[in-house]
């Protein structure tokens, strides 16, 4: 399990100086994020998709992803949605980063920019993450091994 995560700690390392490199590139998209993300219940803060790929076009939308403090509700993301397009001039998609699943939090880590950061609530979600992700990992093994040996049909 130790090498697992350590290979998995070093392509999510690489992928984020990867990652610092096109931030430097989307300087006007940070400056204009900062003073919206700038709340003491945003965590953390990941812009993921096209935009941190480096692939935007005049048509991508943005794609956040925030840790929150306390979990807000369907009203709240949404109004916090329009809020940032309307600031922005551009749609924006919102992910939580509280109730996304591990898959999903692995290629936020993996592809996304990290605009935001507490520390201790960084560390935490790393390591939560890449040990779900090795738990899953093991657990759909099982499941595939089984299936191979006939003892559940898919």
């Amino acid at each position: 399990m130790v090498q697992f995560m350590t290979f998995y700690e070093c392509i999510i390392l690489r992928e984020m100086e990867k990652r610092e490199e096109l931030m430097e590139k989307s300087h006007n998209l940070r400056s204009a994020l900062l003073p919206l993300i700038d709340r003491k219940d945003f965590l953390l803060v990941f812009l993921f998709g096209s935009f941190a790929k480096g692939f935007a076009t005049d048509k991508s939308d943005i794609d956040l992803a925030i840790m929150f403090e306390f979990l807000p509700d369907f009203y709240e993301v949404n109004n916090l949605k329009d809020q940032l397009s309307s600031h922005l001039g551009r749609e924006v998609d919102l992910l939580t980063l509280n109730t996304a699943s591990p898959i999903i939090r692995l290629q936020v880590l993996k592809y996304g920019m990290l605009i935001k950061k507490d520390d201790k609530t960084y560390n935490d979600f790393f390591v939560r993450t890449l040990n779900e992700c090795c738990d899953l990992k093991y657990l759909r093994r099982e499941a595939e091994d089984s299936v191979l040996r006939g003892k559940i049909y898919a």
